[in-house]
């Protein structure tokens, strides 16, 4: 299971009403004001209706007479067909902003919070022509990459709860896909810009990019089997911080995936046929004792001594034994148990296992928690 984490660059798209330089400049309305025909004043209640149906700009409920050619702006998140149906030159789009999700639009498009949306209505109310700018898209380094975003699905694993969920993540936000040339861009009938590549966000683009590092592994080590190289990729995981994901490795399992992980593979020790990462699921406010076996394999270094290494939280009881893995040769098998022992105080607790020889480190995510 592999889920999506974004890369480090975003798209900022710069909106202004009335000033600099631009890349669509035209008037704007609110189509809250706007019903898509003329009623009579006794039909009060058809006249609220389309303008509830208008100002969520949905297909068919605009007014193309008043919306052709000029910025339109709507309160909810929208894949602009409506609009550009209509004729509108430009969309602005008013609510939660979800900063983590990119996707192509028919036409130039601006997400905004509620708040500067308000203060947009409240510039409307103010003149009779109000006029406003969306300006061409900027690229910006979001440093707090890479975290999950909101789109990619959470674990307990509901049917095997001492398996981890996920695996593992990758990146699947922004990402620059080859596109088909008669697909339209945004998915919307009408648009009729060609490309031949994308830029595309789901667990879809994680996919790839985990299935290209395997295969890569493959490449330096053909005999291994599909468990050892998905060792290979879990133990080998950059870690991720559990300040930008509430769920710690409910969201991200061992980290985010290392494109580089091949190198450190070739003198390293990989789990065959054992799960690499530890899940243990417990009832509330019950105390636990769980003892993990676990065999690793030698396919690196003829001679290497290991230390193990626990990083755990306070009142959580985490042994190994044996702490000290050495291989005399190739190929050869060692085996040892985790033990974990304690009571929770919450919900979930994080620790790890790091196996170290003093050149390369593996690292085992353990994650305790509440069987729900």
């Amino acid at each position: 299971m592999c889920f999506s984490s974004p890369c480090n660059r975003q798209a900022a798209i710069h909106f202004a009403l009335a000033m600099l330089s631009f890349a669509i400049y035209a008037y704007i309305v609110y189509m809250g004001d706007i019903p898509k025909e003329e009623v009579s004043t006794s039909s009060v209640h058809i006249n609220m209706l389309q303008n509830v149906i208008g100002r969520y700009c949905f297909p068919n409920s605009l007014n193309k007479n008043l919306v052709k050619g000029k910025i339109v702006i709507c309160d909810v998140l929208t894949n602009g067909r409506g609009p550009f149906l209509a004729g509108a030159a430009g969309l602005v789009m008013k609510g939660q902003v979800v900063g983590d999700v990119v996707g192509s639009l028919p036409l130039p498009a601006s997400f905004l919070s509620v708040d500067d949306g308000s203060k947009i209505n409240t510039y409307m109310n103010s003149t009779r022509n109000a006029t406003a700018s969306i300006f061409r898209s900027n690229e910006v380094t979001d440093k707090l990459a890479p975290y999950i975003p909101s789109f990619s699905s959470r674990g307990p694993n509901p049917i095997s709860r001492n398996i981890l969920k996920p695996d593992l993540a990758a990146p699947g936000v922004y990402i620059l896909a080859a596109w088909s040339p008669i697909a339209p861009i945004s998915g919307v009938e009408g648009d009729d810009r060609v490309v031949n590549y994308n830029i595309i966000s789901g667990t879809s683009m994680a996919c790839p990019h985990a299935s290209a590092t395997a295969a890569y592994i493959k490449s330096f080590h053909p005999t291994w089997s599909p468990a050892a190289i998905k060792s290979s990729l879990i133990t080998t995981a950059n870690p991720m911080r559990s300040d930008l994901n509430p769920e710690s490795e409910f969201a991200y399992g061992s980290g985010n995936i290392s494109i580089e992980c091949p190198k450190g593979n070739n003198e390293t020790i990989i789990i065959d046929l054992n799960y690499p990462s530890f899940a243990l699921s417990t009832p509330a406010s019950e105390s636990f004792n769980r003892v993990f076996h676990r065999t690793v394999t030698n396919v690196g270094s003829q001679t290497s001594t290991y230390k193990a290494n626990l990083i755990g939280p306070l009142g959580i009881n985490i042994t190994v034994e044996p702490s000290v893995l050495s291989f005399t040769s190739l190929g050869q098998k060692l085996s040892f148990t985790l033990k974990i022992e304690g009571k929770l105080d919450g919900f979930l607790e994080s620790a790890s296992l790091l196996w170290d020889d003093g050149t390369f480190q593996v690292k085992s995510p353990i994650v305790i928690y509440v069987a729900l």
